[in-house]
């Protein structure tokens, strides 16, 4: 076949793709109950129009990770219509899914791809065999989603790379700013504009109990602040570790623009997190001196920043006590959950009880909670959903992402995963986007050309660490 041919062959290709992706997302959206079905029909338009205006696979990968971005930060406001909430997954994976298949001939399939791959298998299976089609399909565009961010993320070069963090860290300034208004200035018209929640689609004042009662919890178009918090808070290591401001004045800025924010959001675990990502930081660069001989002067803004928030974090103890405000203790009923579990039988304790099935097992009378019917705690909600096999497959590609990542990596996954255990942030989609991009900047950011590619090059390709 020749060059020419070859070329007409590989462009058939990728519009058969485009095709059977494009239907793929319509009949999705139609099990999802979804009207919006122009919507997700015009995503191969726009990615092939894209496409050609680039010519980059490249900027069409980036491109294509942020507006994924940005459609899930909105997913919970009023900006997105009320049936494509739950259907934002499957947008996230055409356009990824249309980006991939500009480059499938380079892309590089990294060790820790199997283990996506095991948390993707243990979200889909348990719930095929326990839940209904719609709760089926659900899960299979999230885990597919999952495993389409982290193969995007870790074929980025580095400067696309920085270019993502970029973006990212500007459009958590977008929603900080909007976190102002919502708050400082109580204009309503920007409360109606990021109205939305879990539960209500009317804009919900709660009380902040770190900045006190003269202002509101903060939550931006993310409808509740904790996962607010949690995207800030990885926003704002992003902007203070990374290399992707290099004006001082603006990182300046930048980093008091989302520590406000991250008051604003009242949220209290924001500190644990934060402390969590600098600590690991500081450990990652220390340990990296004594190989290298570096001078320690880096290390400064990042002490006193865990220095600064043990103190608060003691301080706001000491307030609770002092004023008895125990509402963080009913974070302890996670305790009673996990033990709960045990009550399962041996498959669904190892292996889950699939995706949505928390409510089935409170209902059963296995799981407790305080009385509440929630669980505020990711891992444990992991455990529901994959079993003790999913958690140990997570632990598994989070310890091997953290050996893998620069410093900066690992102070995000380590705030990340802080957050998981005060909240199920798994839940909100924004902020698995940022942990699986994570997971997936722990790779190499240029495969050798010569090594094979794809999935023959799991059991072969070594990862290397790299900064982020």
């Amino acid at each position: 076949m020749n060059g020419k041919a070859g070329s007409s062959f590989s462009k058939l290709v990728g519009a058969g793709v485009w095709v059977a992706v494009a239907v793929a997302a319509l009949a999705l959206s139609g099990i999802l109950d979804s009207g919006d079905f122009s919507i997700i029909a015009s995503v191969p338009v726009v990615l092939a129009a894209l496409a050609y205006v680039l010519k980059s696979s490249q900027s069409v990968m980036v491109s294509a990770l942020i507006a994924s971005l940005v459609l899930l930060a909105i997913s919970r406001s009023v900006l997105t219509p009320q049936s494509l909430t739950t259907a934002t997954p499957v947008l996230v994976v055409a356009l990824l899914g249309l980006a991939l298949a500009m480059s499938w001939r380079r892309l590089s399939m990294p060790r820790s791809t199997i283990f996506v791959i095991g948390l993707v298998v243990l979200l889909i299976l348990p719930t095929v065999v326990g839940a209904d089609l719609a709760t089926t399909a659900k899960a299979l565009g999230i885990g597919t989603m999952w495993f389409l961010v982290f193969v995007t993320a870790a074929n980025l070069g580095v400067d696309e790379r920085q270019y993502l963090l970029r973006a990212f860290i500007g459009l958590a300034c977008i929603t900080a700013v909007i976190a102002l208004c919502e708050t400082l200035t109580e204009w309503q018209f920007v409360r109606d504009f990021v109205a939305g929640s879990a539960t209500t689609d009317s804009y919900t004042v709660r009380k902040n109990r770190l900045l006190g009662d003269w202002t509101n919890r903060a939550q931006a178009t993310f409808g509740y602040p904790i996962p607010f918090a949690a995207f800030l808070c990885v926003a704002l290591l992003t902007a203070l570790l990374s290399k992707a401001i290099q004006r001082p004045a603006a990182r300046a800025a930048i980093i008091a623009l989302l520590a406000s924010a991250i008051l604003l959001t009242g949220t209290r675990s924001a500190i644990a997190a934060l402390a969590a990502g600098l600590a690991v930081y500081c450990i990652s660069q220390l340990i990296a001196s004594r190989s290298t001989g570096e001078p320690l002067r880096k290390l400064a803004v990042p002490l006193a920043g865990t220095s600064l928030l043990v103190l608060a974090g003691v301080a706001f103890l000491l307030r609770s006590i002092a004023t008895q405000d125990f509402s963080l203790l009913h974070r302890s009923s996670i305790v009673e959950a996990a033990i709960g579990l045990f009550a399962l039988p041996p498959l669904p304790l190892l292996f889950g009880s699939g995706y949505n099935s928390a409510a089935e097992l409170f209902e059963a009378g296995i799981l407790h909670s305080d009385g509440l019917q929630t669980i505020d705690n990711a891992l444990i909600s992991l455990v529901i959903v994959s079993g003790l096999v999913g958690l140990a497959v997570f632990v598994v590609l989070a310890l091997y992402s953290l050996r893998n990542s620069g410093p900066t990596g690992r102070a995000v996954i380590a705030s990340l995963i802080a957050c998981f255990l005060f909240f199920d942030v798994m839940s909100w989609h924004a902020i698995t986007f940022l942990l699986f991009v994570a997971f997936g900047f722990a790779t190499p950011t240029s495969p050798a050309p010569a090594r094979p590619t794809g999935f023959k090059q799991l059991a072969r390709d070594l990862v290397s660490p790299r900064s982020f």
